[in-house]
């Protein structure tokens, strides 16, 4: 495959390496999705390279400003760690050398009681993939409609899932299922050719043995908040 223009020179953004600045937008972004709202609270750690750059390349100002939900293309994203404090959400930026990987950051955020632990890794060019969400081991780069169906590993479950979208007309492109312990939680990942609507979503949450819906869709040019 010939390579794109986006690939030879990378994301539009605003920040000074696409690594360090674009990646984290991202990884702010797909945590607040999976959390299914602007977190109240997060503890970022930085982990490889990160722990030393962090500041220098703004890549605490870029997670600021993914968890509010800005693209990584808004000037906004200069200012974003007190736009956070603007809009209550309370930040904590730790170095860890012991996570894994080149450019590693894991985000635990909360929210009304709802908790979401991610580790995710900067690839290059802006590129990221989500390693593991809360203990769960996974392999997502957040490219295409993905949705996550947390549920309990009973008969059934995926193919209800698998159903549900189908009746829409929408092509799955892939799934993976991973679980903990038979009969314990799971996370069924359905990667998808075209964008899924809120009331199929709705309608997932209802499913029995489902206890949680989110959907990772691709980055878009604007913010989906009011900052």
């Amino acid at each position: 495959m010939e390579p794109s223009i986006f690939d030879i020179i990378g994301p539009v953004m605003v920040g000074p390496s696409s690594s360090h600045t674009a990646a984290c937008v991202r990884i702010g972004r797909c945590v607040r999705s999976i959390l299914g709202a602007q977190p109240a609270s997060a503890t970022v750690r930085f982990g490889g390279s990160f722990t030393t750059t962090y500041t220098g390349h703004g890549s605490d100002r870029a997670i600021a400003a993914g968890l509010l939900g800005l693209a990584p293309d808004e000037p906004a994203i200069n200012n974003s760690l007190a736009l956070a404090k603007e809009h209550a959400l309370q930040l904590q930026i730790v170095p860890d050398e012991s996570l894994p990987g080149e450019l590693p950051v894991q985000v635990i955020a909360e929210r009304d009681g709802k908790k979401v632990d991610v580790l995710a890794e900067s690839l290059g060019g802006g590129m990221i993939a989500i390693r593991r969400i809360n203990d769960v081991q996974v392999d997502l780069q957040g490219e295409g409609f993905t949705v996550l169906v947390e549920h309990i590993d009973h008969p059934g479950v995926i193919a209800h899932a698998c159903g549900a979208i189908a009746e829409t007309g929408i092509n799955i492109g892939s799934t993976t299922c991973r679980r903990h312990e038979r009969g314990g939680k799971a996370l069924l990942v359905l990667e998808l050719d075209q964008p899924v609507t809120a009331e199929t979503l709705n309608k997932l949450r209802r499913l029995p043995d489902v206890t949680d819906v989110a959907l990772l869709a691709p980055m878009a040019e604007a913010s989906d908040t009011g900052v």
